[in-house]
């Protein structure tokens, strides 16, 4: 189903709500990576990788220019569309999701379109590339490849230490 003009009635997953009022258009059915035009998106990722647990709604959010102060919002997970967002939108979604700064993020950059620069709605300060020290090795890791059970009590691990320690407990 699509929908739109200004009185968009399908509900927005709690991490788009940053674009309420600034959707143009909106579908529960995501595009295809084909009808995208890749060199000019951006894929933002969600980072909280939790041990043996699923979670609800989105893991990636490809954003892409899409017209005139227009972008598209493509988004897969447990929930999945489409938006087309006003450059008000964007501006807000890239703060709200990128302008985290705990230690490891819960939103990272994961591919960037041409150039490999970052697009203008992503925040100052956005720290592209972090690494953080594991709390069992002490080894630099890239916030994307740590697991992050300290929402349950505990700090950052690397995969290594992890599987390591789910065999010695």
């Amino acid at each position: 189903m699509i929908v739109e003009g200004p009185s968009v009635l399908m509900t927005l997953p709690p991490e788009l709500a940053a674009v309420e009022g600034e959707v143009i258009e909106q579908s529960d059915e995501p595009l295809s990576s084909d009808d995208i035009d890749q060199h000019h998106a951006v894929e933002i990722r969600y980072n909280r990788r939790y041990p043996n647990r699923l979670s609800d709604g989105i893991d990636s959010i490809v954003v892409a220019e899409w017209d005139d102060d227009q972008y598209l919002i493509n988004y897969v997970g447990y929930d999945r569309g489409r938006l087309i967002a006003t450059d008000d939108g964007i501006a807000r979604l890239g703060s709200e999701l990128l302008g985290d700064r705990d230690q490891v993020p819960k939103w990272v950059i994961e591919r960037r379109g041409i150039g490999g620069k970052l697009p203008w709605w992503v925040p100052d300060g956005y720290e592209d590339g972090r690494e953080v020290a594991c709390q069992t090795c002490d080894e630099l890791t890239p916030v994307g490849e740590l697991l992050t059970p300290s929402a349950i009590g505990e700090q950052p691990i690397c995969e290594d230490c992890w599987e390591n320690s789910r065999y010695t407990r």
